[in-house]
């Protein structure tokens, strides 16, 4: 069993939302690299400490996107499909405003044939 492809078949199959549970965190983002680069999709990163940063290219964190409600946002309102890692999101699911937000975010690719991805 390859995971690079594994998780990239389920990636291209425009599945809006993947969870990813590893103590291995810095394998799979490796992963990541290599499937948003044959994908020709650019990569971000979150967490809570940092903000929202592209890592397929070295840019800046956008720590206006700390705060986990603004980065499903900006996901929700971005216009360029991407893959997004939100890291140790899971505490923050005890807020219903941002169950409701992934929620849209995977509904409106349904609807509109799904530019973004959440790992």
């Amino acid at each position: 069993m390859d995971d690079c492809k594994d998780l990239e078949l389920v990636l291209r199959s425009r599945t809006p939302i993947v969870v990813v549970e590893t103590h291995e965190e810095a394998r799979v983002l490796e992963l990541l690299q290599r499937i948003a680069s044959r994908m020709v999709t650019p990569l971000f990163r979150w967490s809570v400490t940092e903000g929202l940063r592209r890592i397929d290219k070295e840019m800046a964190a956008q720590k206006h996107n700390s705060e986990p409600a603004a980065v499903l946002g900006h996901i929700r309102s971005a216009k360029t499909a991407g893959l997004y890692v939100l890291l140790d999101f899971h505490p923050y699911l005890d807020n219903p405003m941002n169950v409701r937000m992934l929620k849209d975010i995977a509904l409106e690719a349904e609807l509109w044939g799904g530019n973004h991805h959440i790992a």
